[in-house]
């Protein structure tokens, strides 16, 4: 998922972009789809919009 923070919700709007990884997961039964499950690694999120200090590994690049 990739996006900019623009809106207020639990915490203020920081207009910062972030991208968090994630996989989605779907079944398909007779050419349709049955199920479909997103994982998403919102540990991610905070650091990505200024809420958190970012990982190193993302600070260093």
């Amino acid at each position: 998922m990739i996006g900019t923070y623009d809106r207020s919700g639990p915490t203020p709007a920081t207009n910062k972009p972030f991208e968090v990884r994630g996989v989605s997961i779907g079944e398909l039964q007779q050419g349709k789809i049955r199920r479909n499950t997103d994982y998403w690694n919102m540990a991610e999120f905070p650091g990505a919009i200024g809420m958190l200090p970012a990982p190193l590994a993302a600070a260093s690049s």
